[in-house]
């Protein structure tokens, strides 16, 4: 799109930009390529500013929330139930050590829904923590995809118990195969929701269609369209849509029977003791892709190795704290840098021989680890 205006600033033919994250709407917005205070205060009434610290729209900018997006934990049930495994409540019970192998991941650095729930995971927990919880759920992957919807058939299929999952990837899936085979939950008190918004571009050959088209979007009968199954009153007539409602009113009021959607993100944002920061999220993006990248996927083998050797040196069913030192201290489980270090090192992650020469110096500290580090012995 920034390539298409820079050959014709006055526009280039197209109306709305819609659906995705955030990021790129404010991208655009900050080129000056959305049109700024496009739809009026009645197509915005009821709707919140900001949901747990998630920016739901910004009129200032020109992007308006038209559905939440959920992020959280899609299981197999069937698999559990056969091999034993426990059912997941929260993020660090896919770092548990009975995961081991059943755990199907994404390469952040190819999704952005896998991006923004590893970015869940840092700021829930905290750098340092979140940190070695997330390298101890990569450690117990068998599989990394390199897009979110790819990892549907490997849960799906039981080559995989677990996996980190947008809703409304889950809920189809629930909708196909059935509640008793697949299951999603997110993860109380340990999520956020944050907005795909729609859009109006600068000089739209449709200006006022385009306009009602997207307040339509944000109303109240196409957001009961969003959120209830196909073929019930209100609902759209052949596909579900499954969709978390911007609404308040919407989530409040939902008849679970008349939907595969669950929970209500207005509800539980508020019962939140954390905030999530979408400004933090925006200004590491590229940092944190590249950083999770490196130390997590393309060195998943020596992880996996040292993970499993950890779990039979200090298993955790028998010394909780012992486990937890163990893994605290392991420099394949710890982030490069404490994070008020790795700050500077983020803000400057745009100046490609920086960002270059800061990877081959950590491919080189990961190397570089002992051998004795990677492969502990019981």
């Amino acid at each position: 799109m920034q390539a298409r205006y820079a050959k014709t600033p006055e526009g280039i033919g197209i109306d709305l930009f819609f659906g995705g994250g955030t990021p790129p709407f404010r991208t655009l917005a900050k080129a000056g390529l959305l049109e700024p205070n496009s739809l009026g205060p009645e197509a915005l009434a009821g709707i919140p500013e900001f949901l747990g610290g998630a920016r739901i729209y910004s009129a200032e900018e020109g992007w308006y929330g038209a559905a939440l997006s959920g992020f959280g934990i899609l299981f197999n049930q069937a698999l559990l139930q056969d091999k034993g495994l426990p059912r997941p409540a929260a993020w660090d019970d896919l770092a548990e050590p009975k995961a081991g192998g059943w755990v199907a991941m994404v390469d952040p650095r190819g999704s952005g829904s896998a991006h923004v729930i590893y970015e869940i995971i840092l700021q829930r927990y905290g750098w340092e923590r979140g940190w070695r919880i997330l390298a101890g759920i990569c450690a117990n992957a068998s599989h990394f995809t390199k897009g979110a919807s790819a990892v549907l058939p490997l849960i799906s299929a039981g080559e995989a118990a677990y996996t980190v999952a947008i809703d409304q990837y889950a809920w189809s899936l629930i909708e196909k195969l059935g509640r008793e085979r697949v299951d999603f939950i997110l993860p109380a008190g340990g999520t956020v929701t944050t907005p795909d918004p729609i859009a109006i571009f600068k000089g739209a050959p449709h200006r006022e269609l385009a306009k009602r088209f997207a307040a339509f979007v944000l109303s109240v009968p196409c957001q009961r369209m969003w959120i209830l199954k196909a073929g019930a009153p209100g609902g759209p007539r052949a596909q579900s849509l499954n969709r978390m409602s911007v609404r308040p009113e919407v989530a409040a009021g939902l008849d679970t029977s008349l939907s595969f959607v669950r929970g209500n993100p207005f509800a539980e944002a508020a019962a939140r003791d954390w905030a999530y920061s979408d400004s933090l999220t925006e200004s590491r993006w590229a940092f944190v892709n590249d950083a999770v990248g490196l130390w997590m996927v393309d060195n998943h083998d020596a992880a996996r190795d040292a993970y499993a050797n950890l779990a039979r040196a200090h298993p955790p069913a028998v010394d909780r704290a012992a486990w937890e030192a163990a893994v605290a201290s392991h420099p394949l489980f710890a982030p490069p840098e404490p994070w008020e270090k790795l700050r500077v090192s983020a803000a400057r992650w745009k100046d490609d021989a920086f960002r270059n020469a800061t990877l081959a110096d950590w491919a080189i500290r990961l190397a570089q680890t002992p051998r004795a580090s990677r492969k502990e012995k019981p």
